[in-house]
């Protein structure tokens, strides 16, 4: 499966929704990450739903402890935020368990999910909102314009 990201703001919905496919590291996450930062509908204060669900997450433990200095580094949170991640695999879910409680030192609610209504649900939204995001994801799936 080739490899790919893409990202879609929503500020309506004060959501970033982020899709990854493929064999996915850390510093495809950072680069997107870096991505939708600058995009001009970005707002710090907006939640984040990850889809791994369709990728292999090649990582180890130290990579989380950098991911978090990049974002020590690079967003300054004054009020909570939450992020749901979805995963599929007994690799992504350790990762994401090593970084849940050190996200929250960094104000980052982090919760893990295997299906997106659920994670929608935690964040939220109504269900109007939720057929919206799902809809929104379809298309992102289709477009993932880049390449990492």
């Amino acid at each position: 499966m080739e490899k790919y990201t893409s990202y879609r703001i929503i500020p309506e919905l004060k959501v970033i929704l982020c899709y990854f496919q493929g064999s996915i590291k850390m510093e495809d996450v950072v680069k997107l990450n870096l991505l939708f930062i600058k995009d001009e509908a970005y707002d710090l204060t907006f939640g984040v739903i990850l889809d791994l669900k369709n990728s292999l997450a090649l990582g180890y433990r130290m990579d989380i402890f950098e991911y978090v200095e990049f974002l020590k580094k690079t967003i300054h949170l004054k009020e909570r935020v939450k992020v749901a991640i979805l995963t599929n695999s007994i690799n992504q879910d350790f990762l994401i368990s090593v970084y849940i409680p050190i996200a929250k030192l960094l104000k980052i609610d982090v919760a893990k999910f295997n299906q997106m209504d659920p994670a929608l649900e935690w964040m939220g939204y109504s269900e109007g909102e939720r057929l919206r995001i799902h809809e929104s994801f379809k298309s992102i799936k289709g477009d993932a314009p880049f390449r990492v």
